[in-house]
């Protein structure tokens, strides 16, 4: 489960220009607005990552109007990402308070669109009540496949040493390549032997009664991935072959690229003998299944790049997809894959969060 709220220390504070009762605190590489005087450089503190849901309770009040959700906000020109409260206990640095707190992501709410599926209001309530109590049918699924890296980025905001991050991805190169990340939900495709799978992003996934995954399948058929997979496969002479990628279009994250139908983007691929295949096998894969990448942005020397503003500035773009629409982000990798992270836009953020 993703840490929401850890224990931190306060690295910066900083005036917020006209603004008398609030200042910017730097916890990680993130910028949050505090209340003026509360903290001071090296307090340990409780910080809240955005997309947490906080418990109604009376300590956490003063969130009712946001409905105690803690989103991207911007005030005094200023942007500011989660919440910092004071921490009194005998935590480390790092460690973990989500559960403890009863603190949970945002996206473990019932979504609003399952919701209005069930037509009447009792009917609607009768949903919600079996979904709280785990009554409602779900998806047939298998574990992730362990001989496959699940996706999932780290927030440049999150690296506690960005130096040494740095001295990992450039052993080699100096120059690294940085993709657009794309807002949508990934999928993993793989054959093992003869066993062709279908992932979300933590479990295999078969057909089931209430189409929830019907969209996996959909791309696979789509784009013929079993038997490109296959033929790739073998013309490797290995034992497995994956690849993983952003589905996008219609149903999919509000399409905000506002596509006319259902697209997938390649943005790792690996084989059983190489399973960091690297950026460059990445778009030797998807030129010999034909199947498109993530948009290729551009590169960076990363040792230039050691103040997370700076890459934060590189996100702020409009997508490669749809130049009327903000991009999410960029990911930035290593040229052998092993080493990466994400860098979202918050312009992107504020545009389009939750309810």
């Amino acid at each position: 489960m993703r840490s929401l709220v850890h224990v931190e220390l306060i690295k910066n504070l900083e005036p917020i220009k006209d603004a008398d009762r609030i200042e910017l605190a730097t916890v990680l590489g993130w910028q949050v607005i505090v209340k003026k005087g509360e903290f001071k450089i090296g307090d340990k503190c409780r910080f809240y990552e955005i997309d947490s849901k906080l418990p109604e309770i009376e300590e956490y009040e003063f969130m009712r109007k946001s409905k105690f959700k803690i989103k991207t906000m911007k005030m005094k020109g200023v942007i500011s990402q989660g919440l910092v409260l004071p921490y009194n206990g005998n935590k480390e640095v790092g460690e973990d308070l989500t559960k403890e707190l009863g603190v949970i992501h945002i996206e473990q709410e019932t979504p609003k669109e399952e919701i209005k599926k069930h037509k009447g209001f009792f009917a609607k309530w009768l949903f919600i009540i079996k979904k709280k109590l785990g009554l409602t049918p779900k998806p047939v699924r298998i574990p992730f496949p362990r001989f496959i890296k699940i996706t999932d980025q780290t927030r440049v905001q999150n690296i506690r040493d960005l130096k040494e991050m740095y001295k990992n991805m450039t052993k080699t190169y100096f120059i690294v390549p940085y993709t657009e990340k794309l807002d949508g939900c990934s999928a993993t495709y793989y054959v093992k032997g003869n066993h062709f799978g279908i992932c979300s992003r933590n479990f295999e996934l078969t057909r089931n009664a209430d189409g929830s995954t019907s969209h996996y399948f959909h791309i696979a058929e789509k784009y013929n991935i079993e038997e490109k997979l296959k033929a790739l496969k073998k013309k490797k002479e290995v034992d497995m072959i994956y690849v993983q990628g952003e589905i996008i279009g219609p149903g999919i994250q509000k399409n905000n690229y506002k596509l006319q139908s259902k697209e997938f983007r390649l943005f790792n691929a690996g084989y059983s003998d190489d399973l960091d295949c690297g950026c460059t096998s990445l778009f030797s894969t998807s030129e010999a299944l034909g199947i498109k990448s993530v948009p290729l942005l551009g590169s960076v020397e990363l040792p230039d790049f050691e103040d997370v503003s700076n890459l934060i500035k590189i996100s702020k773009r409009n997508s490669s997809l749809n130049k009327n629409v903000k991009a999410e982000g960029i990911v930035i990798r290593s040229i052998d894959n092993k080493y990466s992270f994400k860098v979202i836009n918050p312009d992107y953020l504020l545009e389009n969060q939750n309810d």
